[in-house]
């Protein structure tokens, strides 16, 4: 009776069906400690498998306890080398992991792994999974070359063992990918993203939990490679299939709704995505706490809305807490502490702090460039930054190198009509202004004008940004009938978008203030 229940919620839980193999196994521990007691190794095993269901569900602190008090059983009963002992290393690992414990993480893997090596051999399935593990640990520490030396060891061991359409050979591409997405190599990743969700959808069906993940996964890279609409209509999607397999208050379902949020802000929706970020935040805290690492990010996420919003002081506030917290939590150098400290420098120098905030752009662009290579999208994004504040403090042939550079990667990595490169060349245009070289600046204004409208729509507050530009352009070169209906067109949309005390209506003023002077 004991083994069939067993059997049955090991289906379940493969199946995706969690909450049906939570209550089975629960309903299991019970019966085997009440039969056999708390030492029994079948009880030990039902402990371990519990717990890996918690994991699932995201219940993350009773996942560990169990887990916890497994690895110390069987290391009493079993002793350090036996396959079981090592296996809990592993998937106590792989909890600390989710709870945003990395080091401790990355020591219980390599522990693991020597020893899987050493009794079990390079090729055993245990092996391969710690191996894997391991790898992403390294990758979320932003050991990224180390990581792709692994996983592309790893794929290619999986692939002769498993197979190719496999589960876990498939988990093993994915998990490659997201390292080459983090290395900057964007076209590629798209590529191999769609190639893995019709895989998922073939060999686990559309409502598998990895089925879903993987729809998120290519939601995710559709907006960076600057694909709005159909980003937005992935993550939707993937977000109902979330909520009604998994649940509203699953890591999964969670995650997916940040990655909504970002797509609103990247729309321009920016009230509906501060408003689901919040939400994001209040869910994490709940069941994560305070000094997660996902709550911390998700902290910069919301302020970089914020900032947005024109909301500076509120910004600034969140964000001197996420960063103090990113310290202490991972370390200098993470990629959670640098975007909390890239965030932070935008915000600075908004509010006019611009040395503040070019030491912090600065630190966040080394980081990232050592991080993910020049053509990443948070690198070319970091140049941006830091070339805007550079010019801000008239350092002008610094700027200008900068956005030059800026602008070539993103055309490179990402193409011409890319909201990031849109931005790249706005920002050349802004250095050329304060140069002098108005033409020159008119000309690129002009044409990035034209396709951020397409691109984002005329509403989008980027849009705005480049209209005003393209008006103080057009009041230096004293050009008087284009300067004012460009002021006409674009004051209603900042006001009733984005409201009568944002950074971008003051501008309009200071604009509209120099245009009258030519009256």
């Amino acid at each position: 009776m004991i083994k069939a229940m067993s059997d049955l919620a090991s289906v379940y839980h493969e199946s995706g069906r969690l909450h049906d193999a939570v209550t089975l196994q629960e309903s299991l521990l019970k019966s085997t400690k009440e039969t056999l007691g708390d030492r029994d190794l079948d009880t030990i095993k039902a402990s371990s498998r519990l717990a890996w269901t918690y994991m699932g569900l995201g219940r993350i602190n009773e996942a560990e306890v169990l887990q916890a008090a497994v690895l110390k059983l069987r290391r009493e009963i079993l002793g350090e080398q036996h396959p079981d002992t090592i296996s809990s290393l592993d998937s106590l690992g792989a909890i600390y992991w989710s709870s945003g414990r990395l080091n401790e993480a990355m020591r219980l893997f390599e522990e693991a792994l020597e020893l899987d090596k050493k009794i079990l051999g390079e090729r055993h399935p245990n092996t391969v999974l710690v191996s894997c593990n391991l790898a992403l640990v390294y990758a979320a520490l932003g050991r990224l070359e180390e990581a792709k030396t692994l996983q592309e060891h790893l794929l290619k061991t999986m692939k002769e063992m498993f197979g190719e359409r496999h589960p876990d050979t498939l988990t093993s591409l994915g998990n490659l990918i997201g390292t080459y997405d983090g290395l900057g190599r964007l076209k590629e990743v798209h590529v191999l993203q769609e190639e893995l969700l019709k895989q998922r959808k073939a060999v686990l069906g559309e409502r598998h939990p990895e089925t879903i993940k993987s729809t998120h996964v290519f939601a995710i890279s559709s907006l960076k490679m600057g694909k709005i609409k159909e980003s937005e209509a992935l993550c939707q999607y993937s977000l109902k299939q979330a909520k009604e397999v998994l649940g509203e208050q699953h890591p999964i379902t969670i995650a997916i709704t940040k990655s909504l949020a970002v797509i609103n802000h990247e729309s321009g929706k920016l009230n509906d995505a501060k408003e689901l970020q919040a939400k994001v935040i209040e869910q994490r805290k709940e069941i994560q706490g305070e000094n997660y690492p996902d709550v911390i990010s998700d902290s910069s996420v919301l302020g970089l809305i914020y900032h947005s919003l024109g909301m500076l002081h509120e910004a600034s506030e969140l964000l001197e807490d996420a960063l103090k917290k990113a310290k202490e939590t991972v370390g200098e150098g993470h990629p959670v502490h640098a975007l909390a400290k890239g965030v932070l420098g935008l915000i600075l120098r908004d509010l006019g702090h611009w040395n503040k905030a070019e030491i912090l752009l600065k630190e966040t662009l080394s980081t990232f460039r050592e991080m993910s290579g020049d053509n990443n999208p948070d690198t070319i994004d970091g140049i941006n930054a830091l070339t805007c504040t550079l010019r801000l403090l008239e350092r002008l042939g610094e700027a200008e190198n900068l956005a030059r550079e800026a602008q070539t990667l993103s055309i490179e990595a990402l193409g011409n009509r890319h909201p990031l490169t849109l931005m790249t060349s706005h920002e050349l245009a802004a250095v050329l202004h304060d140069l002098g070289r108005l033409e020159e600046a008119l000309e690129l204004q002009n044409g990035t004008l034209d396709v951020i409208k397409e691109v984002l729509d005329e509403r989008h507050f980027r849009t705005t940004k480049v209209m005003l530009l393209l008006a103080r352009i057009y009041v230096s070169l004293q050009r008087q009938h284009e300067a004012l209906n460009i002021l006409t067109t674009v004051e209603p949309i900042i006001s009733e978008m984005l409201g009568l005390s944002h950074p971008q209506y003051l501008e309009y003023q200071t604009i509209k203030a120099d245009y009258q002077k030519m009256e």
